[in-house]
């Protein structure tokens, strides 16, 4: 999900927004749940 680090990076939206995005194109986490600003959160600030 490079897309979530771009929009992320550039500003142009917060982790809250990314989650209602990513719900909104029917994409689920790892654990099949919908997506918070807090799994979004999780992806982004792990350094692997």
């Amino acid at each position: 999900m490079p897309v979530i680090f771009d929009r992320y990076a550039h500003g142009r939206d917060g982790a809250r927004a990314l989650a209602v995005w990513l719900n909104e194109a029917g994409h689920r986490t790892k654990a099949g749940r919908p997506w918070s600003h807090t799994a979004v959160l999780t992806v982004l600030r792990n350094p692997v």
